[in-house]
């Protein structure tokens, strides 16, 4: 089997790899803890975390977990598949959660569509929706979702890099890249604090030597 990209091997496994500041990792665990998980929109640049999250945030049942790409929905029938899944018995007992990655790639029908949806469903399961143009979803939809950005701000930068740079560098060393925090918070800074280009230009890097 190929080798995966240094970017999936680097790619968060849990809520704390999450290079976000302390209070939203902590309210994420709150949520992960949780009995009754909300609908959740994570949006933010291409790069941060939010795809990751959202899986995390879904657990390892994949009998439970339906993901689709927004793009994929170009129509109000399109639809259909998540209203099947989302309705249909849960394996494990508890809630069901639908991944809609990049919602801001759907059309307006489906938007419409997946409104009440959301809200007939609630019983059986819950959203998890992504994005990287939070204005391309339209406010009802935005309404029904809980939204956490996913790019930390101002003094936020120094918290979050303080708390995720440690981890990061143990899983660098373990694929035999040793930097220092100086050196992986320039590098971070260079890439516009954009984690798949972080570990492009890693692996870059390792295959130029």
């Amino acid at each position: 089997m190929p080798d995966l990209l240094l970017s999936e091997l680097l790619r968060p496994a849990e809520i704390g790899d999450l290079l976000l500041p302390s209070s939203t990792i902590q309210a994420l665990e709150r949520t992960q803890a949780g009995s009754r998980p909300m609908n959740l929109l994570f949006y933010g640049p291409p790069g941060s975390g939010k795809t990751s999250a959202a899986r995390i945030l879904a657990g390892p049942d994949d009998s439970d977990t339906f993901e689709v790409a927004g793009v994929r929905l170009k129509d109000a029938a399109s639809v259909s598949s998540i209203e099947n899944f989302a309705t249909s018995l849960s394996f494990s007992g508890g809630y069901k959660v639908c991944i809609i990655d990049e919602a801001d790639g759907m059309s307006k029908a489906a938007d419409r569509v997946l409104r009440p949806l959301i809200e007939r469903v609630s019983e059986n399961c819950r959203f998890l929706l992504t994005a990287n143009e939070i204005d391309e979803i339209s406010e009802p939809l935005r309404s029904r979702a809980q939204p956490i950005y996913f790019r930390p701000m101002g003094t936020e930068k120094d918290d979050a890099f303080a708390r995720w740079a440690p981890r990061y560098l143990r899983k660098l060393l373990a694929l035999g890249i040793n930097i220092d925090e100086v050196q992986l918070r320039k590098t971070l800074d260079g890439c516009k604090w954009d984690l798949r280009a972080l570990a492009n230009r890693f692996e870059f890097a390792g295959s130029a030597n």
